[in-house]
């Protein structure tokens, strides 16, 4: 019989053949034949006789069987071939099978890499929220929604996301968008009743609980039940707010103490700010209070953040300062070269605070922290106050009496030049390892004596004594105008303490101070530069911003006409997930900076390319021409592809000179590489698309 096989295929007659192999039992053999002549459903049916499902399943996906493969994928999954099963779907690009059976099998990583590539933003969300990558979830989350911005799905999932990631006031308008579907309404509501009233609005919470009650009336009856509920079911009695577990404390202030604390949310470490309720009163829980509300709008790399507040529970969450503070490291005093750092560190701070109208009052070593690289944040806002023309203070003293500037000890009305000189006596004793006034009448001594010269007490640099002195000059309007200006005095010192000498050119205006490689205002802002091309006009660098610590593209023109400038503002105009932003230009320098972009060259792909990353590309072009500009350089190498979510980013960086292109070439370009033909615009070639 086995040669009557042979034969019959060697004839040509394989449908004859595998039907004799089947019915002689042989049916991985049967199987075989079949899937050589594309009879991929009786090739599955034979393999499932032979025991192999996972050839069975092959032979279902190519069958385009997908209900049987997936019900066969289901059956391999119960009986622990559930990669097995996963990889078979991910080979035929079945996405959302190949997704789910990564779950099942535990993998994550896998899971949500299948469910970007199937454009199943929600599923792939919630891989990455399991392996903890919170923000990246959030940004597949808000790619989704740019491209369909009525997706209820992701904006349920975003305003989780964003919840858990401390963002409520975004995250409640998500969960608004969310509760408009009648099918995401019960769970978006059950969450914008926490939101609510984290954010201090228990009328809103309430309300948002009985209209989530009204479709599932198994809800917790009071916003406390759910709020307690959202905690992650652990026991909130042993809890700070439901969320947050005391480890140890880490010292005391007149505003409350400070503890080590974990995160049970996110599993982090964080510092807990908490105000005895005996302690609570008037004076002390406004201050308290005003603290965490200023914080919150006072983000800067030099202030130490604010994470959480709950003004119902007497606490606010800060970010945790590894470093400790400055008060343990003045014995003795420290070197120039890191007071002068540690200046412009605390100035950067106090200019960014001054310009939104706040004076913290309370400058002092205790009250600077430093964390994990060694970096110097201002803390403890809890006794500043909002600027109002002519406000005095009223009630007891705040501050530390021994870094007290003159009108803050009489209780003058008071300006942002009080920090200054609250500054000036910290620099003077991590200079000189003592206090300018040794005491005990401080309050005589600041408002009559004159401060030694730092020069005059300890082994100090005679270039620090002017800036010392004017920080601690009694009259306020005799100290620097500004934090800004204060910076440039210390700016201009070397960091070992010796003034900087410059000669002006001839007819040049008086160049600025060199800057010092720390990260202070005067230092260049993007440092470590590394060339990696060039085109015909310019060369192209990668640097790291040292203000927001990321890397970013530089490109430095050789010449800059009037067609590559016209184009490169359409290109910083036009905002889009999926083009490269520019983040600034100079065009007196020739300079621009764009984001640093992470994926690979379309070049080498197939074409033409799927629909989905012609969209994409539409995409990007929409806001450069609607800012009456074209990209004019539509090429497979300029369109990369991101590793982890495959989405496209078009780039702006390194195109080279502008040529005479218009909006209609790049939509031409953009339909040649989806192999199409162009129709119209950019926004009608997307709707064609769609």
């Amino acid at each position: 019989m086995a040669d009557d096989i042979d034969r019959l295929q060697s004839d040509g007659r394989h449908a004859e053949a595998a039907a004799a192999a089947a019915e002689r039992g042989e049916h991985a053999r049967a199987a075989a034949i079949y899937e050589r002549i594309w009879d991929f459903t009786r090739a599955a049916a034979e393999a499932r006789l032979a025991g192999d499902l996972r050839a069975a399943l092959r032979n279902l996906l190519d069958a385009r069987s997908l209900d049987a493969a997936a019900a066969l994928g289901r059956e391999l999954a119960g009986a622990g071939q559930a990669r097995a099963a996963a990889e078979t779907f991910e080979a035929r690009r079945v996405w959302d099978q190949a997704g789910a059976l990564w779950e099942q099998a535990g993998d994550d990583e896998r899971a949500a890499g299948a469910f970007q590539r199937g454009g199943l933003a929600v599923e792939a969300a919630g891989a990455l929220l399991r392996l903890g990558r919170l923000r990246e979830a959030g940004r597949v989350l808000e790619k989704a929604l740019h491209i369909e911005p009525n997706d209820a799905r992701a904006s349920l999932a975003l305003g989780r996301v964003l919840a858990r990631l401390g963002h409520h006031e975004e995250a409640a308008r998500r969960l608004q968008e969310a509760a408009r579907d009648e099918a995401c309404a019960p769970a978006a509501l059950a969450l914008l009743t926490v939101e609510l009233y984290t954010l201090g609005l228990p009328t809103a919470a309430e309300d948002a609980l009985q209209r989530a009650r009204a479709r599932d009336p198994t809800l917790p009856r009071t916003v406390e039940e759910v709020v307690a509920s959202a905690a992650g079911r652990v026991d909130p009695a042993s809890l700070v707010g439901g969320r947050y577990r005391l480890l140890k404390p880490l010292g005391a202030g007149s505003a409350g103490r400070v503890f080590l604390a974990r995160d049970e949310v996110s599993g982090a470490e964080v510092a807990l700010k908490l105000l005895d309720s005996a302690s609570r009163r008037h004076a002390a829980w406004e201050r308290f209070v005003r603290e965490a509300r200023l914080g919150e709008h006072t983000r800067h790399p030099h202030i130490v953040e604010i994470l959480d507040f709950r003004s119902d529970l007497g606490f606010l969450v800060m970010e945790l300062m590894q470093g400790g503070t400055l008060e343990p490291r003045l014995a003795p005093a420290l070197a120039p070269g890191r007071v002068r750092r540690l200046a412009l560190e605390i100035l950067s701070a106090l200019s960014h605070a001054h310009g939104r109208g706040i004076v913290h009052r309370d400058i002092k070593p205790a009250n600077i922290f430093f964390d994990a690289h060694d970096r110097a944040k201002v803390g403890d806002f809890g006794v500043a106050h909002l600027l109002d023309l002519g406000q005095t203070q009223t009630g007891a003293l705040i501050g530390t009496l021994a870094y007290m500037a003159p009108e803050q000890v009489t209780g003058a009305p008071l300006a942002a030049t009080a920090d200054l000189y609250a500054l000036g006596v910290t620099l003077f004793r991590a200079l000189t390892g003592r206090l300018p006034f040794l005491g005990p009448d401080f309050v005589a001594q600041h408002l009559g004596e004159v401060a030694p010269a730092p020069s005059q007490v300890a082994a100090v640099d005679p270039a620090w004594d002017a800036i010392i002195g004017k920080l601690l000059a009694k009259d306020p309007a005799a100290r620097p105008a500004s934090a800004d200006e204060a910076a440039e005095a210390v700016a201009a010192l070397r960091p070992e303490g010796r003034a900087v000498l410059s000669l002006p050119r001839r007819g040049a205006p008086d160049p600025a101070p060199t800057p010092a490689p720390t990260p202070n205002p005067s230092a260049p802002r993007y440092r470590a530069e590394t060339p990696f091309g060039e085109t015909a006009n310019s060369t192209l660098s990668r640097a790291v911003d040292g203000t927001l610590g990321r890397t970013v593209v530089v490109e430095r023109f050789r010449e800059l006409d009037e067609a590559t400038e016209r184009r490169l503002l359409g290109l910083a105009a036009g905002t889009s997930p999926f083009l490269q932003r520019v983040l600034s230009f100079d065009r007196a320098e020739r300079v621009a900076i764009y984001e640093a972009p992470v994926g690979r060259p379309l070049t080498g792909r197939a074409h033409p390319v799927p629909r989905r990353l012609a969209s994409e590309l539409l995409r990007a072009l929409l806001p450069v021409h609607a800012a009456g500009a074209a990209h004019g350089a539509i090429a497979p190498e300029r369109i990369l592809l991101d590793d982890e979510t495959g989405a496209v980013t078009l780039l702006a960086a390194g195109l080279g000179p502008a040529p005479e292109a218009s909006p209609a070439d790049d939509v031409r370009a953009a339909a040649a590489l989806a192999g199409i033909e162009p129709a119209g615009d950019a926004a009608a070639m997307l709707a064609a698309l769609s």
